[in-house]
């Protein structure tokens, strides 16, 4: 646990920053073709649920047609059903983000102040994801949440309230952790939902595509536009950013 607060140094750049785009994950579709050819590897392979086999051929006095037909297509259900549910926890787990994601974004739009600290820091951050604790709680902070340090002598755990929620951490690490790989990515999405950018002099945000900043009058060069692109991870393909399977191999990419 750190007790020292280090000081964040803006870092001034040649050209205009404007955060790394980032996206919520959006749940995948279901495909019942591949799930048949599971169920299909199964009989080939002689890998099938025994117990389902085994009643479905009594039910069918024993004709292994009827049998293998059956078992097909309760198989099939009972595969599909399981990935219904994975997606029902996706959605649930996609429309959760994108709440935090729409907070942030009010948050980020309503205080210049906060939200040029909240930027600040969040450069430090992702640059030092080893950095003093006290910044990670600072951010917190920022954000409308509050910090604790659980009650005991030889403990790190603590407790965090964001977004409405209470976030438990048995070790200090596993609270940095989860700032570093859960709300900064958030705030990324929310700063591009927000089109804000930051000036590269001075550090205060700005309106992306700004010509000249509004504090420090410098001129700005307006930022290139990122790639809306990614690969997939099977054959290497470019794809679009929001798409959930690769055209090429229908490898999901989300």
């Amino acid at each position: 646990m750190s007790s020292s607060t280090a000081s964040p140094e803006a870092v001034p750049s040649s050209t205009l920053q404007t955060p790394q785009q980032a996206s919520v994950v959006t749940p995948s579709a279901i495909d019942e073709n591949a799930i048949y050819a599971t169920v299909a590897n199964e009989l080939e392979t002689g890998q099938t649920d025994k117990g389902l086999w085994t009643r479905l051929y009594v039910e069918n006095d024993g004709d292994e047609k009827k049998t293998k037909l059956a078992y097909i297509k309760q198989r099939a259900e009972i595969l599909i059903a399981d990935e219904m549910g994975k997606v029902q926890d996706q959605l649930h787990h996609y429309e959760e983000k994108t709440t935090r994601v729409r907070e942030l974004t009010k948050i980020l739009a309503s205080n210049t102040k906060i939200r040029d600290a909240v930027l600040h820091l969040v450069d430090y951050v992702k640059g030092n994801p080893g950095c003093d604790t006290n910044l990670k709680i600072e951010l917190v902070r920022l954000l409308g949440g509050t910090f604790s340090w659980d009650e005991g002598v030889f403990t790190s755990a603590c407790t965090v309230h964001l977004y409405e929620q209470e976030h438990k951490f048995v070790k200090s690490k596993d609270f940095e952790q989860w700032i570093v790989g859960d709300v900064v990515p958030l705030i990324d999405v929310a700063i591009s939902s927000a089109d804000i950018a930051k000036c590269p002099f001075c550090g205060v945000s700005v309106e992306a595509g700004s010509a000249v900043c509004k504090n420090c009058n410098r001129v700005l060069d307006k930022p290139k536009a990122a790639p809306r692109i990614k690969t997939c991870p099977d054959c290497g393909t470019e794809v679009a950013q929001d798409s959930i399977a690769c055209a090429k191999c229908g490898r999901v990419t989300y």
